[in-house]
């Protein structure tokens, strides 16, 4: 998704990812969508897009096959 495509929703979506692993440090995929209400979030919303984008947007990391943690260059 080119960076002018975002949407005020996917930039809401990807700061709760990124507060949530500012908040608790390193952790399973899972347990972010399960903390964030992923399942709750609005029907054209999706984890797994937010997820992604933010790895793009370098806010957050991908360790190994489930494991993400804050970038140290995340802005605050």
């Amino acid at each position: 998704m080119p960076l002018e495509a975002r949407s005020p929703r996917l930039d809401a979506e990807i700061e709760e990812i990124v507060q949530i692993l500012r908040r608790y440090g390193v952790m399973p995929v899972q347990r972010v969508a399960t903390l964030a209400g992923a399942d709750y979030w609005h029907a054209d919303s999706h984890f797994g897009r937010a997820l992604e984008r933010a790895v793009t947007l370098k806010r957050i990391r991908r360790l190994g096959i489930d494991l993400y943690e804050l970038t140290e260059d995340a802005p605050v």
